[in-house]
């Protein structure tokens, strides 16, 4: 029987590479050497692919695999761009489709549809790089979001994973630093309402376990006192994360519930993980989705998987298999 030729793209072009190598260990570690051909696709900054040294044309990539699976986060990976060169090229890959990965992958735009299909998010507001030119005009806009909008609040860049960029601000002084912040990463900035609450995130698989969406259980994510769940303590050790959370049943199931009607609702395919901030009155709000969540050793979604008996190997197995044979 002939080995099925898989690509695992892995790399990237911004902060998130050494993040992304991660999971593409895992995931490498984990595909079943008797079903599959593992071809190793490195994405470099400049949109540079290399397999085994050699420079390729992306066209030439294709013609070596037969399905790509996408150990990818943050720009080019999770925002759309390579899923649609795939599609163009007709080559099956795991994840969402690029419409669904570049809808979720802004946050403005997944506040949006969760507006629409009610689904409760922080209030929010959108600022361009064009209101803050400068430091002045970040002061300005600083003033004028401090006075106007609940405090405090958390800036962020729109599109960006991984927390970066992230800040939590009490005062004009610290949201004028945070837009500064955030800007370094992108054009466009999003504003929230800042929710205290238990941090939460649940996982979700298509067609798995005979279910049309099987809800993994759920992750309460417990920062260091006085920190919140940044870049730094995503990897440091100092999170503890908690498999299954240890909430009441009912709060279990409205969570499970909401992450597989954002996954639903925004189209997403194959697996998704959605974060959650709960409040001790307001209840559950729905911050954003991660269409291809991390699969390292220090990840979340692997702990759900682990949680319910699934291994990576099955796991890995069956989002290919989904898409070798739609």
């Amino acid at each position: 029987m002939n080995k099925i030729r898989v690509g695992l793209f892995f790399g990237g072009v911004d902060q998130e590479r050494e993040v992304s190598k991660k999971s593409a260990q895992t995931v490498r570690a984990n595909l079943d050497k008797n079903k599959y051909e593992v071809v190793q696709v490195e994405i470099l900054p400049g949109e540079v692919f290399v397999i085994m040294g050699e420079k390729l044309l992306f066209e030439e990539v294709c013609q070596r695999i037969d399905i790509a699976v996408l150990a990818l986060h943050g720009l080019f990976g999770e925002d759309g761009t390579l899923q649609m060169l795939l599609d163009e090229n007709m080559v099956p890959h795991t994840g969402s489709d690029a419409l669904s990965s570049a809808v979720s992958f802004s946050k403005i735009l997944t506040k949006e549809v969760f507006e629409r299909f009610s689904i409760k998010t922080p209030a929010y507001v959108n600022v361009l790089r064009d209101e803050c030119e400068n430091k002045t005009a970040c002061v300005v806009k600083a003033g004028e979001i401090f006075t106007s909008f609940p405090q405090p609040c958390v800036v962020k860049p729109t599109s960006a994973g991984s927390s970066l960029g992230v800040s939590i601000c009490n005062s004009k002084a610290e949201i004028a630093e945070g837009l500064h912040k955030a800007f370094q990463i992108g054009d466009k900035v999003v504003v929230e309402e800042y929710i205290s609450g238990c941090e939460a995130t649940v996982g979700v698989i298509d067609d798995f376990r005979d279910q049309d969406v099987y809800s993994l259980p759920a992750v309460e994510i417990i920062p260091p006192v006085g920190r919140f769940y940044d870049d730094e303590t995503k990897y440091d050790g100092s999170t503890r994360k908690v498999c299954p959370a240890q909430f009441p049943d009912k709060l279990n199931k409205d969570l499970a519930d909401i992450a597989t009607k954002v996954h639903k609702t925004l189209h997403l395919k194959d697996y998704s993980r959605t974060d959650f901030i709960i409040h001790p009155t307001r209840g559950i709000f729905a911050l954003e989705v991660n269409t291809l969540p991390g699969l390292s050793s220090e990840s979340l979604f692997p702990k759900e998987l682990k949680t319910v008996g699934i291994s990576m190997k099955e796991f890995l197995d069956h989002i290919i298999e989904r898409n070798i044979n739609p």
